[in-house]
């Protein structure tokens, strides 16, 4: 009987994305952060934007793993 070869590729894919899922998410945070420091209506305005980016994103990133 033949054992069946492992998936590494598709491990090593979901590994790398999500540490780029981590990063993009940081760097989003980051992002809304500083907005907030220039003032609370350009912090909402771009905590919504991120948002409304962000739902196809991680609909995306569920169908990729």
């Amino acid at each position: 009987m033949k054992e069946k070869p492992q998936q590494t590729g598709f491990k090593v894919a979901a590994y790398l994305n999500m540490a780029a899922d981590f990063t993009h998410n940081f760097t989003d945070g980051l992002a809304i952060g500083a907005s907030y420091l220039a003032g609370s209506t350009i912090g909402l305005v771009t905590t919504i934007t991120v948002l409304v980016h962000e739902v196809p994103h991680e609909i995306g990133d569920f169908a990729i793993l």
